[in-house]
C-alpha cells in the first residue's frame, strides 16, 4: 500500500494498494482507497498510529506485528514493514507492505504449548535430556539433568569424563562400557544404576543412551536421566514387608505342622 502521511489529523490514509492489501482486507477497490489506515487497525494499533507515522516520516524503516480487521470484523495476523518515500518535490509518503501471518503465529503457539508441555512433563516425571558430540566431545544437557546432577544450570556442562564420575565407583564402568559400546556397535542401553550427585546426595538413576548415525559412523550419543530414587526406596519398602510377611509364614506354618489334633482335645506338642 502506499500512504499519504500529510492529512490533518496525522492519520494516514490509502491512496493506493494492490489487489491483494485489498482482498485480504474484504473491501472493493472503491472502499479501500481513500480509507484511513487506522479503520484496518485494531484497537491497540489505532492507539498507535501517529507515533507510528511520525516515526516512519522521520525517516526510521519500520516494523511490527499486529492485527489487522477486516470489513466484515473478523481478524488476522499481519507483520508490517513501511518506510517513507520522496518522489521529487512532492510531500512524501509512506510504503507498506503487509503479509498474512496467521498461519506462522498458530504454529507457534502450538510449538510453545507442547515446549511448555515437555518441560512440565519432564518436571514432574524428573526427567532429563542430554547429549555429547562424538565429533568435538562437547555435551548439553537439559535444566532437569543439571538439577539431578545437583549443578547450576547457568554452568557449562560437564565434560564426558567428570560427567561419568557421578556414577558410584563400582558402576563407573558399566557406564563407560554402555557407552563404548553404543558408540562402536551402535548398541542402545538403558539401565538403572547408583549415582552421587555434585551436592552430594546419593540417588539412584535410570539412564537411556542410543547414537545418531551418519554415513555409518556414530556421530551423536544422545538420552535421557531420571532420578528413581523414591521408586527403589519403594522397592526396599515393599522387600523389605514381603520378607516380613515371608517370615511370619514360616512361623505360622511351623507351629501349624506342631499341634496334634485329638478328637476329644486340643493339644499342642
Amino acid at each position: 500500500m502506499i500512504l499519504d502521511p500529510n492529512t490533518e489529523d496525522g492519520i494516514p490514509i490509502i491512496l493506493e494498494a494492490n489487489s491483494a492489501a485489498i482482498e485480504i482486507h474484504g473491501y472493493s477497490r472503491e472502499e479501500f482507497i481513500g480509507r484511513p489506515v487506522s479503520d484496518i487497525d485494531d484497537e491497540d494499533g489505532k492507539k498507535l498510529v501517529r507515533e507510528k507515522t511520525a516515526l516512519i516520516m522521520e525517516g526510521n524503516p519500520f516494523y511490527v506485528e499486529n492485527t489487522h480487521i477486516r470489513k466484515d470484523g473478523s481478524t488476522f495476523d499481519v507483520a508490517v514493514n513501511a518506510q517513507r518515500i520522496d518522489i521529487g518535490n512532492n510531500p512524501p509518503l509512506v510504503f507498506s507492505t503487509e503479509y498474512d501471518i496467521t498461519d506462522k503465529n498458530k504454529a507457534e503457539a502450538i510449538l510453545r504449548n507442547q515446549q511448555e508441555l515437555i518441560s512440565t512433563s519432564t518436571r514432574l516425571t524428573q526427567i532429563g535430556g542430554w547429549e555429547i558430540d562424538l565429533g568435538t566431545g562437547e555435551s548439553s544437557f537439559t535444566r532437569e539433568t543439571y538439577l539431578i546432577y545437583g549443578l547450576d544450570p547457568d554452568d557449562p556442562s560437564p565434560s564426558v569424563e567428570a560427567g561419568i564420575k557421578y556414577f558410584a565407583p563400582e558402576t563407573t564402568p558399566i557406564i563407560k562400557e554402555m557407552m563404548d559400546r553404543a558408540i562402536e556397535d551402535h548398541t542402545p542401553y538403558d539401565v538403572e544404576l547408583p549415582f552421587i550427585n555434585a551436592r552430594g546426595a546419593s540417588l539412584w538413576v535410570r539412564i537411556l543412551g542410543e547414537v545418531e548415525v551418519q554415513g555409518g559412523k556414530a556421530v551423536r550419543l544422545f538420552g535421557a536421566i531420571q532420578d528413581i530414587t523414591e521408586r527403589k526406596q519403594s522397592e526396599v519398602v515393599i522387600a523389605d514387608a514381603l520378607l516380613e510377611a515371608k517370615k511370619a509364614n514360616e512361623v505360622k506354618d511351623q507351629f501349624v505342622a506342631n499341634i496334634e489334633v485329638d478328637p476329644k482335645n486340643w493339644t499342642v506338642a
